[in-house]
C-alpha cells in the first residue's frame, strides 16, 4: 500500500470522529460511480508502461542445449528411417527472438455513504427509548410494545409484577447513514495475447535479472539477428482486464465520496528467445530454448 494511499484512509477514520466533519463529506459526494471515477486507472491510454528487458544467456549456451537436443526434432519416419545421428542434422539458422509480456499491478478503492436500518437490542426491562432528539419505539419479537402487550406479557411471580423476559429491540431507520469502504489489490502477469501465463509468473517471482530500457531498438545484439514481436494486446486491454477483476461497483448507495481505481505498475517485460532451424534430409525443424533460463521451450 502506497504511502499517498495510507494517509488518504487516515483521513477518512479522523472524519468519523466528528459529525461536522461527515456532513461536509457527505456534502462534497458524487452520486454517481461514474462521476466519483478517480486515479490513473479509468484513462489507461495516459499510462506510460516500463519496457524491461531480461536478461538472456550467451548464444553458446543456448547453442549447446539445442545441439543435445537436436536429433529429437526428427523421430522415425513411420519405421522407414531410423533416427538420425548428431551428424546428420545441421543447424541453417539462428536468431533471438523477444516476446512481450505484461505485468500490471493496481487496486481499486471506494468509499461511499448508504442508509440503512438497524436493530438494536435493549435490555428486557426498558420501554422506551430517546436517541438523536427522537422517541424511539420499543418492538418485542417483530411486532410494538404497546398497552395491551406490555400488560399481557406482566407474570406474578412470588407476588412481584415481572415483565416476562422477551427480547426487544429499537428500530433506528430513514435517518441512519453508514460511511462504507471497499478496497482490493490485484496484479496480473499476460502474455502478448493478454492470457494469464502462469509460467512467466513464476519466472518472475524467480528474480531473474533485468534492466530498464528506452526504446525496442535497445533489445538489439550486435552479431546475432534480432526479431521483436509485437503485443497483441494493448495497455488498455491489459487495464481493462485488471479492471474486471478487481473493481466492484456498490449494489446500493445514497452518493459516493471516492472511487479511486490506480495502477501502481504497468510493465511491458520481454522475454528473449533462442530459435534454432536445423536440417535433417529435406526436413526443417525449429527448436526453441528459454534465453533466461536455457531450458528447451514446449511448442
Amino acid at each position: 500500500m502506497t504511502e499517498d494511499l495510507s494517509d488518504r484512509l487516515q483521513k477518512y477514520l479522523e472524519m468519523t470522529k466528528s459529525a461536522e466533519e461527515f456532513s461536509e463529506f457527505y456534502k462534497i459526494s458524487k452520486t454517481g460511480f461514474e462521476e466519483a471515477q478517480a486515479g490513473n486507472g479509468w484513462g489507461p491510454e495516459e499510462i506510460q508502461e516500463e519496457l524491461i528487458e531480461l536478461k538472456h544467456i550467451p548464444l553458446e549456451d543456448a547453442q549447446r542445449v539445442a545441439d543435445i537436443s537436436k536429433t529429437k526434432l526428427f523421430p522415425r519416419f513411420y519405421g522407414l528411417l531410423g533416427k538420425p545421428s548428431r551428424d546428420d542434422v545441421y543447424i541453417i539458422g539462428e536468431m533471438l527472438c523477444w516476446f512481450p509480456y505484461w505485468i500490471v499491478n493496481g487496486y481499486h478503492m471506494c468509499f461511499y455513504f448508504r442508509g440503512t436500518t438497524y436493530n438494536i437490542p435493549v435490555n428486557e426491562d426498558v420501554v422506551a427509548v430517546h436517541v438523536g432528539g427522537k422517541i424511539r419505539d420499543v418492538h418485542m419479537q417483530g411486532q410494538q410494545l404497546n398497552g395491551p402487550t406490555l400488560i399481557s406479557k406482566v407474570r406474578r411471580r412470588n407476588g412481584v409484577d415481572e415483565l416476562e423476559s422477551t427480547p426487544r429491540h429499537i428500530v433506528l431507520s430513514g435517518d441512519v447513514t453508514e460511511l462504507v469502504y471497499y478496497f482490493k489489490e490485484g496484479s496480473l502477469y499476460l502474455d502478448m495475447y493478454g492470457r494469464r501465463n502462469e509460467a512467466f509468473n513464476d519466472l518472475m517471482l524467480s528474480s531473474p535479472r533485468m534492466s530498464k530500457i528506452i526504446r525496442l531498438s535497445d533489445l538489439k545484439v550486435k552479431g546475432l539477428k534480432c526479431d521483436v514481436s509485437r503485443s497483441a494486446e494493448s495497455k488498455t486491454g491489459i487495464v481493462k482486464k485488471l479492471r474486471e477483476r478487481i473493481v466492484r461497483p456498490p449494489t446500493a448507495f445514497q452518493s459516493i465520496l471516492e472511487n479511486r481505481f490506480e495502477i501502481t505498475k504497468l510493465q511491458k517485460v520481454f522475454l528473449p528467445v533462442y530459435v534454432f532451424h536445423y536440417q535433417y534430409k529435406d526436413r526443417i525443424k525449429e527448436i526453441r530454448i528459454n534465453g533466461v533460463t536455457g531450458e528447451v521451450m514446449k511448442r
